[in-house]
């Protein structure tokens, strides 16, 4: 059961979308970092520590509150979860302490801003509806959509926000393509996951589109983002922020002939193939972060 715990509960995808939560907010403190803003260290790491504790708190309480004995009796995870749901709230309200303590630090130093304010009732808001009834976002296969937004959009808000209240546009520039790409790679990871979602009755954004609609979707988000950024030339934006952000297109490409030979029945290699979808967005999250901190 600890193999299993480990292998499969904390796994490859999840400590990716971990990984990826930082870099967002260090995309957001580094617009904000381009434009002057006072890097305040305190409320940027209280800052940071409310993303991943929000994030940890949230993955625990969607695990908890999606757990059912149909699924426990296919799935030896559901049911380690089962038998351990106590330990699950109680660290969940733990992480959920510290985001409270957070709000309040930041109150006590004056660095709650209005915009930022408004996007931490944004961030509580969305998991509540992911989590509790009446809407259950998560069981209705809906949880991509909300961790695209969120991971794409809110999270590098907050990293904005909490060392600057003037908003620029330039947020909203590199913040949408990478909400896409952010989609985009929560849909392809299910691809490898499928038949097991299909067994258990796990809903997934996958299986909601089912395969023949998800493939062009996906294939859309991908070329989507990179004509995105190129559209930045046309507005103006330095170009030194645009083409660290081009650098994976090519694995981009391969990642969408990969999935298209999948689709016509190759062999998936799941592995290579997981490895590749978060290596487009992990490296060009990267990028992005690096070249604005470095500017």
């Amino acid at each position: 059961m600890k193999q299993v715990f480990s292998n499969k509960f904390i796994d490859f995808k999840q400590l990716t979308i971990f990984a990826l939560s930082i870099i967002m907010y260090l995309i957001g403190g580094g617009i904000a970092h381009y434009f002057g803003a006072n890097i305040q260290q305190v409320e940027f790491w209280l800052g940071l520590i409310w993303v991943l504790c929000i994030h940890i708190s949230g993955f625990l309480l969607i695990t908890y509150f999606s757990t059912s004995k149909v699924i426990n009796q296919v799935d030896l995870v559901s049911d380690w979860v089962d038998k351990n749901k106590r330990i699950f709230l109680q660290v969940a309200f733990f992480t959920l302490t510290i985001c409270g303590l957070v709000v309040v630090l930041l109150i006590i130093q004056k660095s709650l801003s209005t915009s930022l304010g408004i996007i931490l009732i944004l961030t509580v808001t969305g998991f509540a509806g992911l989590i509790l009834s009446p809407f259950n976002l998560a069981k209705k296969g809906y949880q991509e959509i909300f961790f695209a937004i969120y991971q794409g959009s809110i999270i590098p808000a907050t990293g904005f926000f909490i060392l600057s209240q003037v908003y620029h546009k330039l947020l909203l520039f590199i913040s949408f393509p990478m909400t896409c790409m952010a989609l985009a790679t929560f849909l392809a990871l299910n691809f490898s996951t499928f038949a097991r979602d299909q067994k258990i009755g796990r809903r997934t954004f996958l299986r909601s589109l089912t395969w023949q609609k998800a493939i062009p979707i996906h294939n859309v988000l991908i070329l989507g983002v990179y004509v995105f950024f190129l559209t930045g030339y046309l507005l103006k934006f330095p170009s030194g922020f645009i083409w660290p952000a081009l650098l994976t297109f090519p694995l981009a490409c391969l990642q969408i002939y990969w999935l298209y030979k999948i689709s016509k029945g190759g062999k998936p290699t799941w592995p290579f193939f997981n490895a590749l979808i978060t290596s487009v967005y992990l490296l060009t999250a990267y990028f992005i972060a690096f070249t604005f901190w470095i500017s």
